[in-house]
């Protein structure tokens, strides 16, 4: 069975400048997580897949799969920056929306309806877009990309501006979708989709310096995490040459969890990565692809 999406050998330049640079990947439904600091070429890996940029070099393709999944492949894409009328309601948004991509009123208002439903905005549906708290106009943002029932979602920072309890709903509802779908989800906080992802693709530099798991990638970090116990003078010292995962203070005693791939002090103990952790180790010792 051919994959959903295969990506071979993607290059994008701007100038001098290599955004991407070999980006090869494959993947199948569910929730594949685009992870890595700012800069390091997720948006515009996106927007390629999304169809509103092309590649300098290399190509995508869509998989039988995806498009037999839903008769016709369509992709829902939610940006980072995405702009809204400001006056409209939310439902007379994705109404407005349905209609300039050829649904007629009857099923755009049905279709308006169900999106704001699932992201949790049937309640706040004829309030002017304006009058909604920048969480809520995310959620419109998201509504927006799930409006025509795509098999294909590509989310770039879906969480971004969403509070605590909304950051669980949309945990919550990438799970649902991913069930017969492809997900296609960027994000800089890795716990965003530590319960949700399939697979990891760990981008930094416009390269993909892992295409794993999570479990796959808390493994990978194995002996590369210590509990280190000390007082204020010791923990700036390992701060300047460490990297810190975690600092608490009790009192004048302070407890590090610092990644490294060597004791980092005497008396350091080994402990058990977090997912947050295993993303830093393998950002300072990037592999070839490996899953």
């Amino acid at each position: 069975m051919s994959s959903w999406l295969s990506v071979v050998g993607l290059d994008r330049r701007y100038g001098d400048r290599q955004v991407l640079c070999g980006v090869s990947f494959s993947c199948d439904r569910g929730v594949v997580a685009l992870v890595g600091p700012n800069g390091s070429g997720k948006t515009t890996l996106l927007r390629i897949l999304a169809g509103l940029m092309s590649p300098t070099s290399g190509n995508f393709a869509w998989g039988p799969t995806a498009r037999a999944a839903h008769g016709q492949l369509t992709v829902g894409y939610l940006p980072q920056e995405f702009g809204l009328y400001a006056r409209f309601t939310a439902r007379t948004f994705l109404r407005f929306l349905g209609t300039l991509r050829g649904v007629d009123a009857a099923a755009g208002a049905r279709l308006a309806d169900s999106s704001l439903d699932l992201v949790g905005l049937a309640g706040e549906a004829d309030r002017p877009l304006e009058q909604l708290s920048g969480g809520m106009r995310r959620r419109v943002g998201l509504a927006q990309a799930l409006l025509t029932n795509p098999p294909v979602l590509i989310l770039d920072e879906p969480a971004v501006g969403l509070d605590p309890e909304e950051r669980l709903r949309l945990r919550v509802l990438l799970s649902t979708l991913a069930a017969d779908r492809l997900l296609l989800v960027s994000t800089h906080v890795i716990t965003d989709v530590e319960d949700t992802a399939s697979q990891l693709l760990l981008l930094r530099g416009g390269r993909i310096v892992a295409d794993t798991t999570p479990a796959a990638l808390i493994r990978s970090a194995d002996g590369a995490v210590w509990r280190v116990a000390t007082d204020k003078s010791g923990a700036l010292d390992l701060q300047a040459r460490y990297n810190v995962s975690h600092l608490a203070v009790s009192g004048s005693n302070l407890a590090l969890r610092i990644v490294s791939a060597s004791r980092p002090a005497a008396g350091a103990v080994q402990v058990e990565a977090t997912l947050e952790e295993a993303y830093l180790h393998a950002l300072a010792h990037p592999t070839e692809q490996a899953s």
